[in-house]
């Protein structure tokens, strides 16, 4: 990590400033000033119809106020990646240290904290919004480093008493950790739709492990709704694209990113990546569903309603590094309803959001296979014709080099470890063009 880099997370993580044309600034009436969810709407167009920042005036921007996340007792200087929600002129983040926090969106005076207990943190991406019903107040809902759900009553600042046991839910439930003692946190915002709370997780990238399941929850009360499995049983759709005896205890194939929803037609759509090992998939041989797959789901059951695989037989750490993003296609006089998917790989694949189908060509190429010992890559890619390519690297290589990498690392080969870590590092930077191609879309007509 650069210098450079590592000074933007620290002032990041050290506070939040607000930025107005004048330090006289009122929010504008109305939602327009809200921002309730990770990516403003729950389709992820982070798009704002606010006009008062404007390419003629942004030079003159004055801070406002700053409010500092770094308390006097912390003992370290911690990083956030957190998207602060905005409800109702009422500011909402979690702090990388333990703690969730209610500001005054103009003045940026805190209204209330909440102390998570002993070392627990918030997902370090944010936080998300439920807006209560007719018998329950608005709720914050977010994961932790230690796999708990917490929910947080917005008016009060403290746990919801009726969500789980005293707001708290234990997310490290048997049927996930499958007898395995290792980490499981969520790191991302989870989704929300209607009365359910949808959530993913981190899990180890070890080949058996920590399953990666889906799962939502009620959440006025924390009760298990229904699960999505991300490895399918036996039996199940895409059983068949893994070879016999390689579904068993399978980690990976998890949600680290954010999940998006279309309220209207009560569709989740879940972005999974590759399965465990994503380096190297000898002991996995198949196409590996729903790695690396887009998954849309009835939003009140989990009802699979059609996938698209985005990379099949994962072994070079392409997952999907930005939201799947909502919008329309106008095309020979029809508004189609749109979903775009991205990977590392740079590739942008614009998909009918009700049948999954490509909008625009997308071919099957053929590709190198490996030489790497036991290791049997899929034949073809899935590479869209349109759109370009948004990244500045794109090819698929005969996964010889990093698998090999994979395997002198596990040897205890300290040389062929810091490789390999360099190959995930170059893999990462590719979240520049996710982030380049969100806005591309966000984009009003």
């Amino acid at each position: 990590m650069s210098k450079r880099y590592w000074n933007a997370c620290v002032a990041g993580a050290a506070l939040m400033s607000l930025f107005a044309v004048g330090a006289g600034a009122q929010p504008q009436p109305g939602s327009a000033t809200d921002w309730p969810n990770y990516g403003n709407d729950r389709g992820a167009q982070r798009y704002s119809p606010l006009t008062q920042i404007t390419p003629a005036n942004v030079t003159s921007l004055k801070v406002a106020w700053t409010y500092h996340m770094k308390t006097p007792d912390a003992k370290r200087v911690a990083t956030t990646e957190t998207t602060p929600l905005v409800v109702d002129n009422v500011m909402y983040l979690g702090s990388p240290y333990g703690k969730i926090v209610a500001l005054d969106a103009t003045t940026g005076k805190e209204l209330w904290v909440y102390s998570l207990p002993g070392n627990t943190r918030p997902a370090p991406r944010g936080i998300a919004y439920w807006p209560g019903d007719k018998d329950f107040a608005p709720e914050l809902l977010f994961g932790t480093n230690d796999g708990k759900l917490v929910a947080i009553n917005v008016k009060t600042g403290k746990p919801a008493e009726k969500f789980g046991e005293n707001g708290f839910l234990n997310l490290r439930t048997p049927e996930i950790m499958r007898g395995f003692d290792k980490n499981y946190a969520l790191t991302s915002p989870p989704g929300i739709f209607k009365n359910l709370v949808i959530t993913g997780a981190s899990n180890p990238e070890e080949s058996r492990s920590v399953s990666g399941d889906e799962r939502a929850w009620d959440v006025r009360t924390g009760k298990l709704v229904w699960t999505f499995h991300a490895v399918p049983r036996k039996g199940e759709f895409g059983y068949d694209t893994w070879a016999p005896g390689s579904t068993e205890n399978r980690s990976g194939v998890n949600i680290w990113n954010m999940i998006t929803v279309d309220d209207k037609r009560g569709i989740a759509f879940l972005p999974f990546t590759g399965p465990a090992s994503d380096r190297w998939g000898g002991d996995r041989k198949g196409a590996n569903l729903f790695g690396n797959a887009l998954v849309a789901v009835d939003a009140m059951t989990g009802k699979r309603l059609w996938h698209f695989q985005l990379l099949h037989h994962e072994v070079w750490d392409w997952d999907q590094p930005t939201p799947p993003m909502l919008f329309d296609v106008k095309r020979d006089g029809k508004t189609i309803p749109a979903v775009a998917a991205m990977n590392k790989s740079g590739y942008m694949f614009i998909l009918d959001r009700l049948t999954g189908k490509p909008l625009y060509d997308v071919k099957e190429v053929p590709v190198p296979k490996s030489n790497v010992e036991d290791e049997e890559t899929w034949p073809t890619q899935p590479i869209p014709v349109t759109p370009p390519p948004l990244a500045t690297v794109q090819s698929f290589t005969a996964a010889t080099d990093v698998s090999r990498m994979f395997a002198a690392s596990t040897a205890g080969n300290p040389s062929a470890s810091r490789r390999m870590n360099t190959a995930r590092w170059w893999a990462g930077r590719y979240w520049r063009a996710a982030t380049k191609a969100s806005s591309m879309l966000s984009r009003p007509a």
